[in-house]
């Protein structure tokens, strides 16, 4: 009797392991793997369904069954239910949980504290009839934090981060000032979500990468990048 992992299942199944979040099509693993395709989408649902999982019964080894009748499943030797999985149309994946998730960030300014100006502030993003004098500026940001800080701390540490240099940012390229202007309780939105929940980083980055945008009430119109570091015991 063969081993597993020389079995078809087993070496599709290892193939896939091997480069975990990465997916193959059914032709890309046939062409590697010199295995008929069809042989390929068969071994690819066992892997995503599992086996029948069998027992002693009456001193006779049987097949398993739940309380609904069907056959209990389990995992194929290596491969948990649900680690292979079919991603998207024809891709398929053997699925790692990553320690880490790759985030999005941002802030947009909706007022100031400024009281005599008269320049509103697009509060959205720039649509068509929006007054062509309104201001804006608004930034955002891509990084990777621990997979248990959720969207608030992420907003807490990353979003705020990304205001304050921000700030430095548009001071130091094009002479804005604004750090008497703004106040992050009452004028600014932070927010924050996921990019990626499994990004394929086995190591911590501390390394923020954005940009930062600007629209004046004159004509100026203006984008930066902005990068700042975070340390992974903020979270």
């Amino acid at each position: 009797m063969k081993k597993f992992s020389e079995t078809n299942i087993g070496r599709i199944g290892n193939l896939l392991k091997n480069d975990p979040n990465k997916s193959y099509t059914i032709k890309d693993i046939s062409l590697g793997l010199k295995i008929n395709p069809k042989s390929v989408s068969s071994s690819l649902s066992r892997l995503k369904a599992g086996k029948n999982k069998t027992g002693m019964i009456n001193g006779r080894k049987r097949i398993l069954k739940k309380k609904n009748g069907q056959n209990r499943k389990t995992g194929y030797e290596g491969f948990k239910i649900g680690t292979v999985k079919n991603t998207s149309k024809g891709r398929w994946e053997y699925l790692t949980k990553s320690k880490y998730v790759l985030w999005e960030v941002s802030f947009k300014v909706i007022d100031t504290n400024t009281k005599a100006r008269q320049t509103p502030w697009v509060t959205e993003k720039m649509v068509r009839g929006t007054n062509k004098n309104a201001m804006d500026l608004h930034a955002d940001a891509e990084g990777i934090a621990p997979s248990y800080a959720d969207a608030a701390k992420m907003v807490e540490v990353a979003a705020n981060r990304l205001f304050e240099v921000s700030l430095d940012v548009i001071k130091d390229t094009w002479g804005l000032i604004m750090f008497e202007s703004l106040d992050p309780e009452k004028n600014i939105t932070l927010a924050s979500r996921i990019m990626n929940p499994n990004p394929l980083d086995e190591n911590y980055n501390q390394r923020w990468d954005g940009m930062v945008s600007f629209k004046g009430s004159h004509g100026f119109e203006k984008s930066a990048k902005v990068d700042f570091n975070i340390d992974e015991n903020r979270y």
